[in-house]
């Protein structure tokens, strides 16, 4: 992302110093998305896609095409960077369009490191997309994309889906850094005053990787039994000492501690 902002948004948008999305025309936003700069721009590409595929039929007039996606790099104007984090995290453009009251959720961008969550505005995103929420009903929460699928659609890699889960059930999100250290501590801060603090954010992303994982296993064992079947072999599986059982993955509140 870094090389597309300086090679390709800022000469787009020098003459009229705007936003790459006051420039192509702006339409209003559907789902956040959180990512880290760093990660190549096609693996970024792909997932943003993978996510619109996963909400949208793929024809029609609701086709992917139409989703509409918050992305930083070209909803901020990358002119004046300053004005748009504001002078207060209440006045930044990442919490006013996550709370503007019609996106729908927040679509992070991993790679094989979950990058995102080491970055402290990421997590300012999170803890905003946890905070909403509680108090949204029909607000989406925290949804996990990679250039495979989501995997809160059983869609993604299954060696994604588990290099990821092992990276996260060791992450601790209070090492998040951030390139101005005042964010960091600001960050920081806002996690401290929240009920549970880091441990409770901590918690909340784990929570939503297992969930994942869930789903994954779900979408995998359904489409084994699929297979065996068209085989002409599912009698097999019954006669496995160790077959699994065919359930619907627990739901978020369940994995709760009581």
């Amino acid at each position: 992302m870094y090389y597309v902002v300086s090679n390709l948004l800022m000469p787009l948008t020098k003459k009229k110093r705007l936003s790459y999305a006051e420039l192509a025309g702006p339409r209003e936003v559907m789902w956040f998305v959180s990512h880290f700069w760093g990660t190549p721009f096609r693996h970024f590409v792909h997932s943003v896609r993978k996510h619109a595929e996963c909400i949208a039929p793929t024809t029609g007039r609701n086709a992917w095409s139409d989703r509409t996606y918050w992305v930083c790099s070209f909803s901020n104007n990358q002119w004046k960077v300053s004005e748009e984090v504001g002078e207060s995290w209440e006045e930044s453009s990442f919490y006013l369009t996550l709370n503007c009251g019609h996106c729908s959720g927040t679509a992070m961008i991993l790679d094989d490191e979950a990058m995102p969550l080491t970055r402290a505005w990421c997590l300012f995103e999170v803890l905003q997309t946890k905070e909403i929420k509680n108090k949204q009903s029909n607000f989406e929460g925290l949804w996990l994309c990679t250039a495979t699928g989501v995997l809160h659609k059983g869609k993604a890699g299954v060696d994604v889906a588990m290099h990821l889960a092992k990276r996260l059930s060791s992450l601790r999100l209070e090492e998040a850094t951030a390139s101005v250290q005042k964010d960091k501590e600001m960050i920081d801060g806002l996690v401290a005053q929240m009920p549970g603090g880091f441990e409770a954010m901590n918690k909340f992303v784990r929570s939503n990787i297992a969930e994942a994982l869930l789903y994954m296993n779900e979408a995998f064992s359904n489409e084994f039994r699929q297979i065996m079947g068209s085989l002409g072999h599912d009698q097999l599986l019954s006669d496995l000492p160790n077959a699994p059982s065919w359930h619907e993955p627990p739901t978020m509140e369940s994995m709760e501690d009581p």
